[in-house]
């Protein structure tokens, strides 16, 4: 498949539903960590994971770029932040694509409260697309999430709607997802998850976080519906962290992407 058919079958995947111009596809997570865990939120502490799931993600702030399926024309950048204040935090984040023929821009925040053992967090999600010759879109999403976290197992159960909420467009109609997580050592984490949605039917994960060395740690995943497999590297420098993924596609190249993440004590 020469260059411009894979840019053009790439940017197909991306903007799925964005001809339309009514309901517009979340972008693909473009943070290296997330991109390595195959968006399992339980399996990080990234600030970036709250685009997952409201109550994922610790206090800190990150950004990411990366080439998708190698392919230059093609731009993302992403910055994400979690401030924490006593036992409640809020979230923001940004996301953007650009080609010469298709721009987009994701903007989220939130708000999550904790008590005990026990996590809850809203989030609303806007997006705004331009596609020259066609127009420009925009399209509201509401995000909620529960975490909860006992000794050594997370359980994350997220969804996300888009907005507003009728008669056409039911609770029922948006995605889910569920995570859990177990530490089955200091140095290992393994992970698994589902999500599911009313017009894409099921997508299942497996992951796991290891440490190579007190500053060095691993992770990869699988994901399903396409297969892909993830891998990536983050090494620490006190509360800062340099971290390096790929994941793989059945039809396209592979996707590449660098961050870095500065986590507030």
């Amino acid at each position: 498949m020469n260059r411009l058919a894979r840019c053009l079958v790439a940017l197909l995947w991306l903007v799925t539903g964005a001809a339309a111009l009514h309901s517009l596809e979340s972008l693909p997570v473009i943070n290296p960590v997330l991109l390595a865990t195959g968006g399992l939120s339980a399996l990080t502490d990234d600030p970036a994971a709250s685009v997952l799931n409201p109550v994922a993600g610790e206090g800190g702030v990150s950004t990411s770029t990366g080439w998708i399926h190698k392919l230059n024309e093609l731009s993302q950048y992403d910055i994400a932040s979690v401030l924490s204040f006593q036992s409640n935090s809020m979230f923001a984040g940004w996301q953007a694509l650009n080609h010469d023929d298709y721009k987009r821009q994701d903007i989220r925040f939130g708000i999550r409260c904790s008590y005990a053992f026990f996590r809850a967090g809203v989030g609303y999600k806007l997006m705004f697309d331009e596609i020259p010759g066609y127009g420009s879109a925009r399209d509201e999403r509401l995000t909620a999430g529960l975490r909860l976290k006992y000794r050594k197992a997370t359980l994350d159960i997220g969804s996300e709607h888009r907005l507003p909420i009728d008669d056409t467009n039911r609770l029922n109609c948006g995605s889910f997802n569920l995570c859990l997580a177990q530490k089955l050592e200091d140095s290992f984490v393994l992970a698994a998850g589902l999500e599911t949605c009313k017009s894409e039917g099921n997508h299942y994960k497996l992951g796991c976080r290891y440490k190579i060395t007190p500053n060095f740690s691993g992770i990869t995943s699988w994901t399903s519906n396409p297969g892909r497999f993830g891998v990536g590297t983050t090494f620490n420098l006190g509360t800062l962290r340099i971290s390096y993924a790929l994941q793989t596609h059945p039809e396209l190249d592979w996707s590449h992407t660098v961050g870095i993440t500065l986590m507030f004590p």
